[in-house]
């Protein structure tokens, strides 16, 4: 399955690696607007069970893989897997390593890397708000959050974070806080069951 990488204008396209996909916009599309762009596009022109979007200030750990798939294996109904955990929304409840339930609606921090089903991504993409905010710098994470519960559909996040928020200048005017970057992130890690 190849990487389809959405650029926005004057973004520099250089490079040629035979698994990615570059697709240029025509218009700046904005934060939330080449995101949204993104997720639609892959719905309707992926047939992938599950679509993956991620932002371009990421990085992973060696487990991030297989601790998607064991959650895909094991999840069945939900609105998100989130491989983000920022600090800010560290578990409050006794987890020690996995998948865990939480959904922060428009408290929410980040949209790094969230993996929809099929069916999640038509709910979000039919909800209004998703349209409706600014597209150059509208808030992406909160909107998602408040859409699933909305819906009552559950979403999870993983102790530890499977990837890391590394961008530290915010093209929308954020802040950065040390509490951005991902709870517990080992580079190195992957799932006790595989060790």
């Amino acid at each position: 399955m190849p990487l389809h990488l959405f650029c926005e204008p004057g973004t520099p396209l250089d490079v040629d690696i035979d698994s990615v996909v570059f697709h240029k916009n025509d218009e700046r599309r904005g934060a939330l607007g080449n995101w949204r762009h993104c997720l639609r596009w892959l719905r309707e022109h992926c047939n992938a069970d599950y679509l993956l979007v991620c932002e371009d200030d990421v990085e992973y750990c060696r487990g991030a893989k297989s601790s998607l798939f064991q959650g895909l294996e094991a999840l069945r109904n939900f609105g998100f897997l989130s491989l983000y955990t920022p600090k800010r929304d560290a578990p409050s409840h006794t987890v020690e390593e996995g998948w865990f339930e939480a959904n922060f609606g428009r408290r929410a921090c980040g949209a790094q890397s969230m993996c929809f089903s099929r069916n999640s991504a038509a709910v979000l993409l039919d909800f209004p708000r998703l349209e409706m905010e600014n597209s150059l710098s509208g808030p992406t994470d909160t909107i998602v959050s408040e859409c699933f519960l909305t819906h009552v559909t559950p979403c999870y996040y993983h102790r530890p974070s499977l990837a890391n928020h590394i961008g530290r200048q915010s093209t929308i005017g954020h802040e950065w806080f040390d509490a951005h970057t991902g709870f517990e992130f080992d580079p190195e890690y992957v799932p006790t069951h595989l060790k």
